[in-house]
């Protein structure tokens, strides 16, 4: 179905962004964006709640998050073509890898995707700021996403990543009935970070201010480094018959044995090596 409302969604964005229209058709417009903007997050977050239930016992794996980020911060963007979102990713100088599933991106996509929602400038500013911690002699990756959005009610911020809170919250909060979404983005976000067992949650971005903006804040395990083990390979080179490989945990000839073969004056009669010309 998301393929259906995807087209419709460029061709509004389109006319809205290249066409000269009076101050009613540009309210009309953006009425009929911002329906079919709201359709294609709920299908996207259907289907991918589905696909967690589906997946429940999916395996956590090594994820590249600062890939993850970049690829979802172009993802936020191109969902929001009419606006003007400027996304500020400050990563440290080296990767980042955290414990997750298939489904690490949409902790993301749905934050940027809240916050650009919840933005009424004419142009939108988000920072994500990623460092890696030590908590309990253990590696944390957080990831912050500051908005300058309208803001979370501080006796509301417990309940924002419940099921159902948009429609708990439209009293407190009047901004949410611009909204024609569900309300699932945060509650599927708080579900797969859970699976990931981090930890999330949403401070004001200036103290004591709500209407300021948000921080979402993300914990996520950072894997233990991990000892591969290297197969040593160590090529001797005999002047005459070429290319020797020794494996390691095979017999070696004696040390006079080695020296005579490497001089050409003795040979190799030991079975266990595996030789051949070339390096093969």
């Amino acid at each position: 179905m998301g393929n259906f409302v995807n087209p419709i969604n460029a061709y509004l964005e389109l006319v809205i962004g290249t066409t000269s229209l009076t101050a009613v058709q540009h309210k009309y417009m953006s009425s009929a964006l911002e329906a079919t903007r709201s359709v294609s997050h709920l299908i996207r977050n259907v289907s991918r709640s589905a696909q967690m239930l589906e997946d429940q016992q999916s395996e956590l794996v090594p994820r590249d998050l600062l890939k993850t980020l970049l690829q979802v911060s172009t993802d936020a963007r191109s969902a929001f073509l009419s606006r003007r979102v400027n996304v500020k990713l400050n990563f440290p100088k080296t990767d980042v890898w955290v414990m997750a599933d298939g489904l690490l991106d949409e902790v993301f996509y749905n934050l940027l995707s809240n916050s650009i929602k919840y933005d009424d400038h004419d142009e939108v500013t988000i920072d994500v700021d990623v460092e890696v911690l030590q908590e309990n002699e253990k590696n944390i990756a957080r990831v912050k996403v500051i908005d300058r959005g309208t803001g979370i009610p501080d006796d509301l911020k417990e309940k924002v990543f419940s099921r159902g809170f948009r429609q708990m919250a439209k009293a407190d909060r009047p901004s949410l009935h611009k909204s024609k979404g569900a309300g699932m983005g945060l509650s599927l976000v708080k579900s797969l970070v859970d699976k990931y067992e981090g930890k999330i949650w949403v401070e004001n971005r200036v103290y004591a201010d709500h209407s300021m903006g948000s921080v979402f804040i993300v914990l996520l395990p950072v894997p233990k480094p991990v000892l591969a083990r290297i197969s040593i390979y160590i090529v001797l080179c005999h002047p005459v018959d070429g290319l020797f490989l020794w494996i390691p945990g095979k017999r070696l000839p004696s040390s006079s044995g080695l020296m005579g073969l490497l001089a050409g004056s003795a040979s190799w009669s030991s079975p266990s090596p595996r030789s051949g010309r070339d390096g093969t």
